[in-house]
């Protein structure tokens, strides 16, 4: 079954649909089961920025990731752009991750955070630098290399 098309009311009307799957696949002969032990409730990731000092001091001792400010004017830190990167429904480009986490949204609408947020996407991808998009195909950052270090 192909779902697309759907487009500003598609989140609205998500659980409308799935109950329409459901019903198109058990007419269909399908076998479902229900997963048991399947939480729906997703855990949030942590907004550093909404946090208390307290909190936030808490959180980096636990992983020093959140400690490394990436944006600046959002204050969103490493370990919320590993989050977006990591997350089971992972962020694959700097636009992604912006969604996310509201990195490059600020006064300097990402001029500080472009090149760390290059290089965290290219080391979590396991791609070259060249290759880390904007928005996915032809929208690459960095063309190529213009000098070897």
């Amino acid at each position: 079954i192909n779902l697309c098309g759907i487009e500003s009311p598609g989140f609205a009307s998500a659980p409308a649909i799935a109950l329409k799957i459901v019903e198109l696949l058990i007419s269909s002969g399908e076998k479902l089961t229900k997963k048991t032990k399947w939480n729906p409730i997703r855990k949030a990731f942590p907004h550093f920025h909404r946090m208390s000092n307290g909190e936030k001091a808490e959180l980096v001792k636990k992983n020093p990731a959140y400690g490394r400010i990436i944006c600046r004017c959002e204050e969103v830190t490493e370990g919320e752009v590993l989050d977006a990167v990591r997350s089971p429904i992972p962020a694959r480009t700097y636009d992604g991750i912006k969604r996310r986490t509201w990195l490059g949204t600020g006064r300097c609408q990402g001029a500080f955070d472009h090149p760390r947020v290059i290089e965290i996407l290219a080391k979590e991808l396991n791609i070259p630098v060249e290759k880390v998009s904007k928005k996915g195909k032809d929208s690459e950052f960095i063309f190529r290399k213009t000098k070897e270090i």
